[in-house]
């Protein structure tokens, strides 16, 4: 439906109109003399509560009224005045003197008017403005509290996580205390038993009878009630009921665990005066050199190969156990060196070699 300028009656063609909050009535720009610019700068909410000229007026009076519209005037007795500001000739008849000095005042009027409508866009949007500008200051100081909590919940976090550090590094020293003492127990346990390598392995061998014949070779006198136990360690090999030459059977250790330590203290003392031992005499199969060990336990039994192996590369002298403990020496009148784990060798030997 085509909107009617309640100004000179005649139908607006675009968007360029003001429409009276009270009176809902449409206007012209080009009857109020408003410029398309200022008509620009308006604000929704300015125009929306826009009042046409005739609505500001409380009370009509012939030199303040800026603009009459068609129907009030033709019910006027008399026509348009100088004080109307409703511009009716809208191109074609070109304005008399008379009628071109009612416009000039029509004009001056009607400019006033945009100039107090300006102002008062002006002040809506200044007031539009300290609005965001007032939600921008609570934005930021919500962040600026938001930021004071976080810090302090971060504060507490470290003051946790380094608490925390402290236990695990306390937690991880008794869990190597622990792991030191279960090894120690468990190396104590073996300190009555021997270890002798290379003993030939047969069919329904007589063990007792082997570990007695090992001893007397090695000038110890031994008897059945010295003796716990004896056993072969580890799982029998199939080299034994193979068709395999004699030479590549290599049998399993012989573990002798005598009733008292000072016994076996005996035995390993001999063993290191007769180091030319062989299995001569004591079992049928070919002849091989024995070797008489403390027993050690899995983990011990690798780390002393180890070190016998660094110390061998980096020309140490002397590597040996006493006790389920060993020791490394570089030279004669050096101190003896009580290795514990792989870090005491990279320490006090050298690193392990890189192969490849």
């Amino acid at each position: 439906m085509t909107n009617k300028c309640n100004g000179c009656g005649e139908n607006i063609a675009t968007q360029d109109f003001m429409n009276c909050n009270k009176c809902h009535a449409h206007y012209d720009i080009l009857c109020l003399n408003i410029p398309k610019a200022t008509f620009t700068s308006y604000t929704v909410g300015f125009k929306r509560d826009w009042l046409c000229p005739e609505c500001q007026c409380a009370a009509p009076k012939s030199d303040n009224t800026p603009v009459r519209g068609a129907t009030t005037a033709a019910k006027l007795s008399k026509p348009l005045t100088d004080n109307s500001n409703i511009n009716v000739t809208r191109g074609g008849q070109k304005p008399t003197k008379a009628k071109a000095a009612t416009n000039k005042s029509d004009s001056d009027t009607s400019g006033s008017v945009a100039m107090t409508n300006t102002k008062v866009a002006t002040n809506k949007s200044d007031s539009d403005i300290s609005s965001v500008v007032e939600e921008i200051r609570l934005l930021r100081q919500e962040i600026l509290d938001m930021k004071s909590i976080f810090s302090k919940k971060l504060e507490e976090y470290e003051k946790v996580i380094a608490t925390q550090s402290t236990e695990i590094l306390d937690l991880k020293a008794a869990v190597s205390i622990l792991q030191e003492n279960a090894r120690n127990t468990e190396q104590r346990a073996l300190k009555n038993e021997i270890e002798v390598i290379g003993v030939p392995e047969t069919e329904n061998e007589g063990l007792q009878h082997l570990a007695i014949l090992v001893s007397k070779k090695m000038g110890v006198d031994l008897s059945e009630s010295d003796i716990d136990t004896v056993f072969r360690a580890g799982p029998r090999r199939s080299t034994l009921s193979s068709n395999l030459p004699a030479t590549i059977n290599y049998p399993r250790p012989l573990v002798v665990k005598l009733v008292r330590h000072a016994k076996r203290n005996e035995i390993i003392k001999a063993s290191k005066i007769r180091k030319n031992l062989n299995s001569e005499g004591i079992a049928q199969g070919p002849v091989a050199k024995m070797y008489v060990n403390e027993r050690l336990t899995k983990e011990n039994r690798l780390l002393f190969r180890e070190a016998r192996t660094r110390a061998h590369n980096y020309n140490f002298r002397y590597c040996w156990t006493r006790d389920g403990s060993i020791y490394i020496k570089k030279a004669d009148g050096r101190p003896a060196i009580h290795i514990k784990s792989q870090e005491d060798l990279d320490q006090h030997i050298g690193a392990a070699p890189i192969i490849g």
